[in-house]
């Protein structure tokens, strides 16, 4: 897979992985089509769409109607298109540390 979602991020405002984002090789990966963030449950929790990778704050910061998430574990579902025009999608999940 030509991209990367980090298993765990601290959306506590210090500037260190305060988003959960999706990181690709340029080279390889043209756009995100959709990024999604899932409860444990399927309950779409927060989606983004068309934006180039490696954009820390077009990801999630954590927050559910401007509170913050439980600490928990969330899934995430990423469809990308490469540089050869093909898309196809990754899944994982990442954990909302505790601030």
């Amino acid at each position: 897979v030509p991209l990367y979602v980090p298993t765990a991020f601290s959306p506590n405002g210090d500037g260190n992985n305060d988003f959960v984002s999706v990181y690709a090789n340029d080279q390889q990966v043209a756009s995100i089509i959709s990024f999604q963030i899932f409860s444990r449950w399927g309950q779409l929790l927060w989606e983004d769409y068309n934006f180039p990778p490696n954009i820390t704050q077009r990801g999630w910061d954590g927050t559910l109607n401007g509170q913050l998430a439980p600490v928990a574990a969330y899934v995430w579902v990423a469809t990308y298109e490469l540089t050869t025009g093909d898309q196809q999608e990754a899944t994982g999940t990442v954990v909302l540390m505790a601030n």
